[in-house]
């Protein structure tokens, strides 16, 4: 059975494809936030340098509760504070309470490693709704190699048992390599048996510490079908809990399309020195929020950043997560729309 393009109904929402939607949203829905770039991990495959010290001008403690005002008066749905390793930022509290004057949900990643159950309560109290815990394997060999710390696997393991006593929802994040994925299945067995709520997984890029270590661990096409297909038997297995594959190249045609059929764009990224990016993954920046407001930047443009032609030909580069290797050693790339 076909469907009209024009407007069939599927799933109770109409498919508009000739008639594009004119919106104006006058914020972004959601704010990713670095708050800082420290980390007590050094993870093979971590695409941000995290630990390293590649952001020498990182912001000031006063600056990250700043930079939280701005994202408070945006007044965004959902804000990701991200790293780094988030429970190693100075200001975590006072971030978080200045968000939650606006923000409906304010979520946060983290190694766990410093969880314990009196932060675990305070998240809470604080108003995190959601914290999502890395966890890349089902013991401690294959964690703990990976994320180039001796005890993180137990760490994490405690870290979603203390959080969920505490009253938060708690999400994982896998990345499937050449160590972990012969136990995909067992691997959301183990989150499903902790009461995660949402289990996701993406590829491992060649960016940052990845790019240089990359092709001793990243799975080549037949080790990604037997872990897909161990993926799809857990969704089945293990619902209700959430069982998520998120491809990073998603976005890169899709924020372009949605562009062109005036869907505006709906997120900003915000890096510990400030930089405002376009996408986590590329080193393209509009500008920095010590010298204009976030607001400031939204309304002079980021809202229809993805229709700019420069930012295009960049991310057309990328039509595989292989061709990440293309831009991993790209400099820093500004395009200031403050200054036209």
């Amino acid at each position: 059975m076909g469907f009209d393009i024009k407007g069939d109904v599927i799933s109770g929402s109409k498919i508009y494809v000739n008639s594009p939607i004119k919106t104006e949203l006058s914020a972004p829905i959601m704010v990713a936030f670095d708050i800082t770039n420290k980390c007590n991990f050094r993870c093979l495959h971590c695409f941000n340098h995290s630990g390293e010290n590649i952001f020498k001008d990182e912001l000031s403690n006063e600056q990250k509760i700043e930079v939280a005002k701005q994202i408070r008066d945006l007044s965004p749905y959902i804000v990701c504070l991200c790293g780094g390793e988030t429970t190693c930022c100075d200001v975590l509290e006072e971030i978080i309470k200045e968000l939650k004057k606006t923000v409906s949900s304010i979520n946060m990643v983290s190694n766990g490693y410093l969880i314990n159950e009196t932060l675990a309560k305070n998240l809470k109290t604080w108003g995190v709704s959601l914290v999502q815990i890395s966890l890349d394997g089902i013991n401690a060999e294959q964690h703990d190699t990976f994320r180039g710390h001796l005890g993180a696997f137990e760490h994490a393991v405690n870290a979603i048992k203390v959080l969920k006593s505490a009253g938060l929802n708690v999400a994982t994040s896998f990345v499937p390599n050449k160590l972990n994925y012969l136990d995909t299945y067992a691997y959301f067995k183990l989150c499903y048996e902790l009461g995660v709520m949402q289990a996701r997984s993406m590829p491992f890029l060649p960016l940052g510490r990845g790019f240089e270590i990359g092709n001793n661990l990243i799975l080549n096409n037949e080790e990604y079908y037997v872990f897909i297909r161990q993926l799809v038997q857990a969704k089945i297995d293990f619902s209700p809990m959430e069982i998520e594959w998120g491809d990073p190249i998603d976005h890169l045609y899709r924020m372009p399309v949605n562009s062109s059929h005036g869907i505006d764009t709906y997120s900003m990224d915000v890096k510990s020195n400030g930089d405002i990016g376009v996408s986590g993954y590329f080193p393209i920046y509009v500008g920095n929020c010590m010298r204009h407001t976030l607001k400031e930047y939204w309304n002079a443009g980021y809202n229809k950043i993805w229709s700019n032609k420069e930012i295009k030909k960049i991310t057309e580069q990328v039509e595989t997560v292989k061709d990440f290797e293309k831009i991993a050693n790209m400099e820093r790339f500004v395009i200031d729309i403050m200054e036209g």
